[in-house]
């Protein structure tokens, strides 16, 4: 039985919430429980840009999931609304009662909620109590959210790097992903008979250590087994700037050109290499496959 919403007010889980991990999704379903005890709508603020990229620049700070997929899995938490808060220098600036107010006059908000280390405003000088005496003030509740200190956006951006996908997953309850349309390319692995998928990931998104992974792709209803490599294919390649997610599956020869895919990452099997001979390569590719479940 869906919940009958009395009041037009909202519950608002503030973060950037980039991953969506489990310390995100225990903030979120907060707030989606004191939703129902208001009832109240239960919505989830971000920022854009990321607040880091705002005061270093542009690049300061490598999405773990681009806009869409995060808007996805914040909904899945059972949030009704996602506002995506343009970050600026009015709003970066403001303190803690203005950004109450701010909240309860523009979105109705009756309710704050947000992890036990956020902080904002002007040099990052206001934190959970501040926002506590800030909502008092205003007749709003405030709900801060514990969670373990591992559970880190940082953290997991670091291990993606060390090519530890599964200790990424571990963090975020889910495979680490990436998303996009498959692309025409170079057709070089369907001359050696490994035929690839190729796509191209969103400016600005992390990506794990250059190498060969265990992966699973799903487009649309379907789902496949494959193998990832991802970076510049030294053998084949002269361009080593050139950096690629190419991925070969497992019992198909469907054609994916032009459609929508995501590639889940499951298991590191070894680093990028260049190798002697397209023959030497063929080999590896082989050995690769065994390496999978």
């Amino acid at each position: 039985m869906s919940q009958t919403i009395l009041k037009n007010e909202k519950v608002i889980a503030v973060g950037n919430f980039d991953g969506v991990h489990l310390g995100h999704v225990k903030v979120l379903k907060a707030a989606v429980a004191l939703a129902k005890e208001l009832n109240c709508i239960a919505a989830a603020m971000t920022f854009n840009p990321h607040p880091r990229d705002f005061f270093a620049g542009k690049g300061s700070v490598e999405k773990i999931t681009d806009e869409i997929t995060k808007t996805e899995l914040i909904l899945q938490c059972g949030i009704r609304d996602h506002i995506i808060e343009a970050f600026n220098w009015e709003f970066a600036e403001m303190d803690a009662e203005k950004f109450a107010d701010y909240l309860k006059n523009k979105f109705n908000c009756c309710a704050i909620v947000c992890g036990a280390n956020f902080r904002f405003g002007k040099k990052a000088a206001y934190g959970t109590e501040e926002l506590k005496k800030a909502c008092e003030k205003f007749q709003m509740k405030a709900l801060i959210c514990n969670y373990e200190e591992g559970f880190s956006s940082t953290r997991i951006r670091n291990l993606l790097t060390e090519g530890d996908v599964t200790g990424a997953e571990k963090l975020l309850g889910r495979p680490f992903s990436l998303h996009g349309k498959v692309l025409h390319g170079r057709h070089i692995g369907t001359g050696i008979g490994f035929p690839t998928v190729n796509i191209s990931a969103e400016k600005g998104q992390v990506l794990p250590k250059f190498g060969v992974y265990a992966t699973r792709v799903t487009c649309g209803e379907e789902i496949f087994k494959g193998i990832t490599n991802v970076g510049s294919a030294p053998t084949v390649s002269e361009n080593n700037s050139n950096v690629r997610t190419e991925t070969f599956l497992l019992n198909t020869n469907k054609d994916l050109y032009d459609m929508e895919i995501k590639v889940e990452f499951l298991k590191f099997i070894r680093a990028e290499k260049k190798f002697n001979s397209i023959e030497e390569l063929k080999i590896q590719i082989e050995k690769d496959l065994s390496e999978i479940d």
